[in-house]
């Protein structure tokens, strides 16, 4: 009778143990895919506010803004500080935001879409009805409506960025929303 009693109990205990361990395990898992989320997001944001604030003409010659869509922004911009502006592309393709990069080549200056370099910024994006991406116009004062698509390029002088990325477990969302403002373009060039 003893050796049963003895025997409840240390499975009793063995099970309190392992519940433990598997609620651990669950909590870090949890908060280690936040913590690559925010990391994911906040890199992103590191990298994009410097391109967008430093946009200007392309090489050849172009406006600093080539695409201004809900869920794509391609500028142009010395993202190295070379002296080099490279045609810079963030867009989100299924559940992803990529950033890619076109470097000129030739005499006078070409970009040459096919030898883009991408990278994936931020996995697992919550997309929603709103876009990723709304542009402004000079006019703007915090409370108008952002410019209707499709965006007539040239009016773009805020860009506002709304980022959703859930957490790899699927739980919880990190979310970050900025304004960014093009040096160059707060008045026509």
């Amino acid at each position: 009778m003893e050796v049963i009693i003895a025997v409840a109990i240390m499975v009793g205990i063995l099970l309190v143990i392992g519940l433990f361990a598997h609620d651990v395990f669950d909590f870090s898992s949890f908060f280690q895919g936040s913590f690559e989320s925010q990391q994911e997001i906040n890199q992103t944001l590191q990298t994009i506010i410097p391109e967008v604030r430093s946009m200007t003409r392309s090489a050849a010659g172009s406006y600093a803004i080539e695409t201004a869509a809900s869920s794509t922004l391609t500028f142009f911009s010395d993202i190295e500080g070379d002296g080099v502006v490279e045609r810079v592309r963030y867009f989100v393709s299924s559940t992803t935001l990529w950033r890619g990069i076109v470097k000129p080549t030739g005499s006078p200056p070409v970009y040459n879409p096919a030898s883009e370099t991408t990278r994936a910024f931020i996995h697992n994006l919550v997309l929603t009805a709103s876009s990723t991406f709304l542009y402004y116009d000079e006019s703007f004062n915090g409370t108008q409506s952002p410019l209707a698509f499709p965006v007539t390029i040239n009016s773009v002088r805020l860009v506002e960025m709304i980022v959703r990325a859930r957490t790899t477990q699927g739980g919880a969302q990190m979310s970050a929303e900025l304004f960014l403002t093009p040096r160059n373009l707060r008045t026509n060039f």
